[in-house]
């Protein structure tokens, strides 16, 4: 994973994380249990219970003061444990009710409820990359996760240069970031947006791919 795309998610970190005192360390719980698709920087390699994502956080987590629980074991997403957690991150994919893909322990059935609860108590949840490939929607079954989320994976062509454009430049996590900042990088693209329901920071400016490809070939979208 290239570095640059860690921006956003170390700019949302350095705001939680700055909420605590200088005493008290940010409790962080990382999720990257995949159910589905796994990718590689969250694979453990060479018989090794680490990846490159983790290593990245623990640094990042010495320099902002936190705490960083990394784990696949997605049982640990309970009500009574999330009391030890300030924060938690998701880099998921799939049903985490089931030991899918990477065959790591699954989660409770109640785990996106007593998540959700937690949450409305105060609690900080970050969904990191492809966390909106997680709990998918069906013709039978809503997703109570991805409402969270404000959206659904739908897909993403090759990596690009995609263009920031800025709609709140006073938010503490794009304060530092220009409007028309370019990045390349894998843009997903998403089905069922509750824009209305969104705080939406800033909009991807496809450029040139909305003429390559005709999925990213829409107005500006968070």
């Amino acid at each position: 994973m290239a570095k640059k795309s860690f921006y956003s998610l170390i700019a949302a970190l350095v705001m939680i994380c700055g909420i605590s005192s200088a005493a008290e360390k940010t409790r962080i719980l990382f999720l990257h249990k995949s159910a589905g698709f796994q990718h590689s920087c969250i694979a453990y390699h060479d018989g090794k219970e680490t990846n490159h994502v983790t290593e990245v956080l623990n640094g990042l987590g010495d320099k902002l003061n936190a705490e960083i629980t990394s784990t696949k074991d997605a049982s640990l997403i309970n009500a009574e444990n999330l009391k030890n957690y300030d924060v938690v991150m998701f880099y998921t994919t799939g049903d985490l009710t089931k030991t899918t893909g990477d065959k790591a322990p699954a989660m409770g059935e109640n785990g996106v409820a007593e998540l959700q609860d937690w949450v409305k108590a105060g609690g900080g949840f970050i969904g990191y990359h492809c966390a909106t490939d997680t709990f998918h929607r069906t013709k039978d079954k809503d997703s109570p996760f991805l409402d969270m989320l404000g959206g659904e994976f739908a897909g993403h062509g090759p990596q690009f240069y995609g263009k920031l454009k800025i709609v709140d430049p006073d938010h503490p996590t794009i304060a530092r970031v220009a409007n028309d900042f370019r990045i390349k990088d894998e843009w997903y693209f998403f089905s069922s947006l509750m824009e209305e329901d969104m705080h939406v920071i800033a909009l991807l400016d496809a450029g040139k791919m909305k003429e390559k490809d005709e999925r990213y070939d829409m107005p500006n979208y968070p």
